[in-house]
Protein backbone atom coordinates (compact mmCIF):
# COMPACT_ATOMS: atom_id res chain seq x y z
CA UNK A 1 0.00 0.00 0.00
CA UNK A 2 1.77 3.40 -1.11
CA UNK A 3 2.33 5.49 2.02
CA UNK A 4 -0.68 7.96 1.56
CA UNK A 5 -3.37 5.42 0.67
CA UNK A 6 -4.58 4.67 4.31
CA UNK A 7 -8.02 2.54 5.11
CA UNK A 8 -8.25 2.38 8.77
CA UNK A 9 -7.31 5.76 10.64
CA UNK A 10 -7.32 5.96 14.50
CA UNK A 11 -6.34 8.86 16.67
CA UNK A 12 -5.61 8.42 20.51
CA UNK A 13 -5.08 11.58 22.71
CA UNK A 14 -6.41 14.19 24.90
CA UNK A 15 -8.83 17.17 24.26
CA UNK A 16 -6.94 18.15 21.67
CA UNK A 17 -7.92 15.55 19.41
CA UNK A 18 -11.51 14.99 20.78
CA UNK A 19 -11.90 18.20 19.22
CA UNK A 20 -12.61 20.87 22.00
CA UNK A 21 -12.75 24.30 20.61
CA UNK A 22 -13.80 23.68 17.16
CA UNK A 23 -17.48 22.94 17.55
CA UNK A 24 -19.15 22.31 21.22
CA UNK A 25 -21.35 19.15 22.86
CA UNK A 26 -24.12 20.42 21.32
CA UNK A 27 -23.46 20.60 17.88
CA UNK A 28 -20.78 18.50 17.74
CA UNK A 29 -16.95 18.29 17.98
CA UNK A 30 -14.76 18.50 14.82
CA UNK A 31 -10.88 19.00 15.67
CA UNK A 32 -7.82 18.32 14.20
CA UNK A 33 -7.82 14.65 13.60
CA UNK A 34 -11.69 14.78 12.19
CA UNK A 35 -10.23 17.45 9.82
CA UNK A 36 -6.94 14.71 8.96
CA UNK A 37 -9.82 12.34 8.51
CA UNK A 38 -11.94 14.43 5.82
CA UNK A 39 -8.30 14.76 3.87
CA UNK A 40 -7.23 11.36 3.92
CA UNK A 41 -11.02 10.24 2.65
CA UNK A 42 -10.51 12.77 -0.56
CA UNK A 43 -8.07 10.37 -1.54
CA UNK A 44 -9.30 7.13 -0.01
CA UNK A 45 -13.43 6.99 0.01
CA UNK A 46 -13.14 3.84 1.71
CA UNK A 47 -11.31 5.30 4.66
CA UNK A 48 -12.71 4.33 7.99
CA UNK A 49 -11.37 6.44 11.40
CA UNK A 50 -12.09 6.27 14.59
CA UNK A 51 -11.27 8.87 17.76
CA UNK A 52 -10.40 7.08 21.03
CA UNK A 53 -9.67 10.26 22.22
CA UNK A 54 -11.38 11.91 25.68
CA UNK A 55 -10.62 15.38 27.39
CA UNK A 56 -8.61 15.50 30.63
CA UNK A 57 -6.54 12.51 30.03
CA UNK A 58 -3.08 12.26 31.13
CA UNK A 59 -0.76 10.26 28.96
CA UNK A 60 -0.81 7.02 31.65
CA UNK A 61 -4.75 7.30 30.87
CA UNK A 62 -4.38 7.42 27.18
CA UNK A 63 -1.84 4.06 27.31
CA UNK A 64 -4.26 2.55 29.42
CA UNK A 65 -7.39 3.32 28.33
CA UNK A 66 -6.66 3.73 24.24
CA UNK A 67 -3.85 1.53 23.35
CA UNK A 68 -5.55 -1.93 23.15
CA UNK A 69 -8.60 -0.62 21.59
CA UNK A 70 -7.14 1.08 18.92
CA UNK A 71 -4.75 -2.07 18.53
CA UNK A 72 -8.00 -4.37 18.16
CA UNK A 73 -8.62 -1.72 15.59
CA UNK A 74 -5.65 -2.57 13.11
CA UNK A 75 -5.15 0.69 12.09
CA UNK A 76 -2.97 1.35 9.15
CA UNK A 77 -2.63 5.04 10.34
CA UNK A 78 -2.65 5.84 13.94
CA UNK A 79 -1.80 9.52 15.48
CA UNK A 80 -0.96 9.61 19.28
CA UNK A 81 -0.88 12.89 20.55
CA UNK A 82 -0.48 13.17 25.20
CA UNK A 83 1.20 15.28 27.39
CA UNK A 84 -0.22 18.13 27.39
CA UNK A 85 -2.62 17.11 30.84
CA UNK A 86 0.73 16.26 32.44
CA UNK A 87 2.49 19.05 31.99
CA UNK A 88 -0.33 21.01 34.14
CA UNK A 89 0.12 18.77 37.32
CA UNK A 90 2.27 19.51 39.81
CA UNK A 91 4.11 16.09 39.94
CA UNK A 92 5.52 16.00 36.61
CA UNK A 93 8.31 13.24 34.93
CA UNK A 94 9.05 13.99 32.02
CA UNK A 95 10.58 10.41 31.57
CA UNK A 96 7.55 8.82 32.79
CA UNK A 97 5.01 10.67 30.16
CA UNK A 98 7.82 9.58 27.29
CA UNK A 99 7.31 6.51 28.69
CA UNK A 100 3.78 5.60 28.07
CA UNK A 101 4.19 8.08 24.71
CA UNK A 102 7.20 5.83 23.31
CA UNK A 103 5.00 2.39 24.35
CA UNK A 104 1.90 3.14 22.34
CA UNK A 105 4.39 4.02 19.76
CA UNK A 106 6.42 0.61 19.54
CA UNK A 107 3.01 -1.05 19.63
CA UNK A 108 1.19 0.68 17.12
CA UNK A 109 4.24 0.68 14.38
CA UNK A 110 5.31 -3.33 15.62
CA UNK A 111 1.46 -3.80 14.48
CA UNK A 112 2.00 -2.32 11.25
CA UNK A 113 0.57 1.19 11.37
CA UNK A 114 2.50 4.16 10.03
CA UNK A 115 2.00 6.56 13.41
CA UNK A 116 2.05 10.30 13.91
CA UNK A 117 2.41 12.96 16.64
CA UNK A 118 3.00 16.58 17.17
CA UNK A 119 5.54 18.12 19.53
CA UNK A 120 4.10 21.52 21.70
CA UNK A 121 4.40 25.16 21.54
CA UNK A 122 5.93 27.31 24.70
CA UNK A 123 2.83 27.78 26.46
CA UNK A 124 4.58 30.41 28.04
CA UNK A 125 4.22 32.40 24.29
CA UNK A 126 0.16 31.81 24.70
CA UNK A 127 0.03 32.19 28.42
CA UNK A 128 2.79 34.48 30.65
CA UNK A 129 1.84 33.03 33.55
CA UNK A 130 2.88 29.60 32.50
CA UNK A 131 6.33 30.48 32.24
CA UNK A 132 7.43 28.23 35.02
CA UNK A 133 6.36 25.58 32.88
CA UNK A 134 8.31 26.53 29.76
CA UNK A 135 11.34 23.87 30.96
CA UNK A 136 8.16 21.16 30.98
CA UNK A 137 7.44 22.03 27.46
CA UNK A 138 11.19 21.42 26.34
CA UNK A 139 11.83 18.40 28.35
CA UNK A 140 9.01 16.72 26.92
CA UNK A 141 9.64 17.63 23.36
CA UNK A 142 12.90 16.03 23.90
CA UNK A 143 11.35 12.99 25.15
CA UNK A 144 8.80 13.03 21.65
CA UNK A 145 11.48 13.22 19.32
CA UNK A 146 13.59 10.31 20.57
CA UNK A 147 10.98 8.06 20.94
CA UNK A 148 9.79 8.78 17.57
CA UNK A 149 13.07 8.46 16.28
CA UNK A 150 13.34 5.10 17.62
CA UNK A 151 10.38 3.87 16.43
CA UNK A 152 10.08 5.68 12.96
CA UNK A 153 7.29 7.80 14.11
CA UNK A 154 6.73 10.89 12.12
CA UNK A 155 6.85 13.83 13.81
CA UNK A 156 4.86 17.27 13.01
CA UNK A 157 7.06 20.45 15.00
CA UNK A 158 4.43 22.78 15.53
CA UNK A 159 6.91 23.85 18.35
CA UNK A 160 9.50 25.94 15.79
CA UNK A 161 7.42 27.54 14.55
CA UNK A 162 6.03 31.55 15.53
CA UNK A 163 2.50 31.29 14.02
CA UNK A 164 1.52 28.59 16.66
CA UNK A 165 0.98 30.70 19.23
CA UNK A 166 -0.51 33.68 17.84
CA UNK A 167 -3.51 33.96 19.81
CA UNK A 168 -6.23 33.47 16.82
CA UNK A 169 -5.13 30.08 16.42
CA UNK A 170 -6.23 28.85 20.66
CA UNK A 171 -9.64 29.63 22.22
CA UNK A 172 -9.71 32.11 25.03
CA UNK A 173 -9.14 29.28 27.53
CA UNK A 174 -5.56 29.04 25.97
CA UNK A 175 -5.58 25.37 26.59
CA UNK A 176 -7.52 24.54 22.84
CA UNK A 177 -6.76 25.38 19.92
CA UNK A 178 -9.59 27.38 17.80
CA UNK A 179 -10.87 25.95 14.73
CA UNK A 180 -8.41 28.14 12.69
CA UNK A 181 -5.66 26.41 15.16
CA UNK A 182 -7.10 22.89 14.53
CA UNK A 183 -7.30 23.27 10.77
CA UNK A 184 -3.19 24.68 11.27
CA UNK A 185 -2.52 21.28 13.40
CA UNK A 186 -4.07 19.18 10.92
CA UNK A 187 -2.25 20.79 7.87
CA UNK A 188 1.02 20.21 9.98
CA UNK A 189 0.26 16.64 10.29
CA UNK A 190 -0.34 16.04 6.40
CA UNK A 191 2.39 17.76 5.69
CA UNK A 192 5.09 15.50 7.76
CA UNK A 193 2.77 12.46 6.17
CA UNK A 194 3.53 13.78 3.08
CA UNK A 195 -0.41 13.70 1.92
CA UNK A 196 -0.56 14.79 -1.64
CA UNK A 197 -1.82 18.64 -1.73
CA UNK A 198 0.12 19.30 1.71
CA UNK A 199 2.96 21.83 1.94
CA UNK A 200 4.16 24.12 4.77
CA UNK A 201 2.06 26.82 4.16
CA UNK A 202 0.67 26.28 8.00
CA UNK A 203 3.79 27.35 9.27
CA UNK A 204 2.75 30.60 7.83
CA UNK A 205 2.02 33.74 9.74
CA UNK A 206 -1.30 35.22 9.88
CA UNK A 207 -2.13 38.44 8.51
CA UNK A 208 -1.37 41.58 11.59
CA UNK A 209 -4.14 41.78 13.60
CA UNK A 210 -6.35 45.04 13.03
CA UNK A 211 -5.69 46.57 16.35
CA UNK A 212 -2.59 46.24 19.16
CA UNK A 213 -3.55 46.57 22.86
CA UNK A 214 -2.57 48.33 24.98
CA UNK A 215 -0.97 47.30 28.59
CA UNK A 216 -4.26 48.00 30.31
CA UNK A 217 -6.49 45.95 27.63
CA UNK A 218 -3.56 43.17 28.35
CA UNK A 219 -3.89 43.35 32.11
CA UNK A 220 -7.98 43.11 32.02
CA UNK A 221 -7.72 39.79 29.62
CA UNK A 222 -5.04 38.62 32.10
CA UNK A 223 -7.16 39.08 35.07
CA UNK A 224 -10.69 37.77 33.13
CA UNK A 225 -8.55 34.63 32.09
CA UNK A 226 -7.30 33.78 35.45
CA UNK A 227 -11.33 34.58 36.89
CA UNK A 228 -12.87 32.49 33.93
CA UNK A 229 -10.70 29.68 32.99
CA UNK A 230 -7.54 29.17 35.62
CA UNK A 231 -9.66 29.57 38.48
CA UNK A 232 -12.36 26.74 37.75
CA UNK A 233 -9.33 24.66 36.62
CA UNK A 234 -7.67 25.33 39.91
CA UNK A 235 -10.70 24.09 41.63
CA UNK A 236 -11.02 20.72 40.07
CA UNK A 237 -7.25 19.70 40.43
CA UNK A 238 -8.00 20.39 44.11
CA UNK A 239 -11.26 18.61 44.14
CA UNK A 240 -9.26 15.48 42.43
CA UNK A 241 -11.87 16.31 39.05
CA UNK A 242 -11.43 15.97 35.75
CA UNK A 243 -13.24 17.64 32.14
CA UNK A 244 -13.42 13.80 31.17
CA UNK A 245 -14.69 12.59 34.21
CA UNK A 246 -17.63 10.06 32.90
CA UNK A 247 -16.93 10.84 29.61
CA UNK A 248 -16.17 8.16 26.79
CA UNK A 249 -14.61 8.50 23.04
CA UNK A 250 -16.69 10.31 20.63
CA UNK A 251 -16.30 7.77 17.84
CA UNK A 252 -14.90 4.33 19.36
CA UNK A 253 -15.92 2.30 16.52
CA UNK A 254 -14.40 2.64 12.51
CA UNK A 255 -16.68 4.12 10.55
CA UNK A 256 -16.98 5.75 7.20
CA UNK A 257 -16.03 9.27 6.61
CA UNK A 258 -19.84 11.25 5.37
CA UNK A 259 -19.07 14.66 4.73
CA UNK A 260 -17.77 16.92 6.98
CA UNK A 261 -17.48 15.19 10.77
CA UNK A 262 -19.24 17.83 12.61
CA UNK A 263 -22.31 14.90 14.40
CA UNK A 264 -21.00 12.76 16.84
CA UNK A 265 -23.28 9.59 16.42
CA UNK A 266 -21.89 7.04 18.50
CA UNK A 267 -21.56 9.32 21.71
CA UNK A 268 -22.79 7.67 25.21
Amino acid sequence: MPDDEYLRYVALGDSQTEGLGDGDDVSGLRGWADRLAEQLAVRNPGLRYANLAVRGRVAAQVHAEQLGPALALRPDLATVVAGVNDLLRSRFDADEVGGHLEAMFAALTAQGARVATVTFPDVARITPLARPISSRVTALNQRIRAAARRHGVAVAETSHHPVVTDPRLWTPDRLHASPLGHERIAAAVAHVLRLPGSDDSWTHPLPPPAATSTGWHTAATELRWIATFLGPWLARRLQGRSSGDGRTAKRPHLLPITGVLVDNPERD
